[in-house]
């Protein structure tokens, strides 16, 4: 029950957002500085040129009963009966021509289990990603674009910080944006050296710029892959706002609410990034 409120009160907030734009008076348009949450890194959009965007993001996560993966996104230990904590990002990303761009990823973990009655806290550092993508313009208002993105085995993995391996992750994307509205997604998947199990990756975006102060954002992100016999598939919908404070300096609250069992059940966060 509990579940199905957060969406439903999720859902009533991207409508109400989605409505709003329509009493907007002025003439403000999507572009590509209108980003996602999860899914930044693989979207069909890029900074502009010689242009660099810093991104400091925090989201905590409550995950009771019935848990199954853990922050990192892999099987949860079967005495884990609860879990709660968060994941820091600092995200970095630079305009690489005209349709290039290249960034990183450092993710912290801060995490709360419940171990056979027993809770276990731990906090460090995870695998830290890179990544570069092109797109190309297909259409007047469409784009496609491939990339990839780099894991490194920078996380503890004792902590299920980390996996341990390196990881390639190919992916393409595309977006149609017109006027105050953007609709996109992407297909990837993440190949794991040794013996970590690949991960196909998924998503679907919408944007809608209610004015020029203001953008309402939705993602549905999912993952799927299957280990020891048993399939996983981790699907969320993260709705958000980007505040426009300034032309360079946009504040980002953003929700999770779970699609799936295996998904984490809820969480909440905030970003906070920076043009130069």
């Amino acid at each position: 029950m509990m579940g199905a409120a957060r969406r439903g009160i999720l859902a009533a907030v991207m409508a109400i957002g989605f409505a709003l734009p329509a009493a907007a008076a002025d003439n403000a348009v999507v572009t590509d500085g209108d980003r996602v949450y999860r899914n930044y890194m693989r979207e069909a959009a890029t900074v502009q040129p010689g242009q660099l965007r810093l991104e400091i993001r925090g989201m905590t996560f409550e995950d009771a009963g019935n848990v199954r993966l853990n922050l990192l996104g892999f099987p949860a230990r079967e005495s884990v009966s609860r879990e709660s904590g968060g994941i820091f990002d600092v995200l970095g990303s630079y305009g690489l021509g005209n349709a290039g761009e290249i960034g990183f990823l450092v993710p912290t973990y801060i995490q709360s289990q419940r171990v056979d009655g027993v809770t276990v806290n731990n906090q460090d550092v995870g695998d830290v990603q890179l990544y570069g993508k092109f797109k190309h313009s297909v259409a007047e208002h469409c784009v496609v674009a491939g990339g990839l993105e780099l894991t490194t085995p920078t996380g503890v993995e004792r902590k299920s910080f980390g996996t341990g391996e390196y990881a390639v992750n190919p992916f393409v994307s595309s977006r149609y944006q017109k006027g105050r509205f953007a609709l996109g997604g992407h297909v990837g998947y993440q190949i794991y050296a040794g013996d970590v199990n690949d991960v196909a990756n998924y998503s679907i975006e919408a944007i809608v710029r209610g004015s020029e102060s203001y953008a309402i954002r939705a993602e549905l992100s999912g993952r799927w892959f299957e280990m020891e016999g048993t399939r996983f598939h981790d699907v969320v919908v993260m709705p958000g706002i980007d505040y426009n404070l300034t032309s360079n300096f946009v504040l980002r609250p953003t929700g999770l609410a779970n699609i799936t069992d295996e998904a984490l059940d809820w969480g909440l966060g905030v970003g906070v990034a920076y043009t130069f």
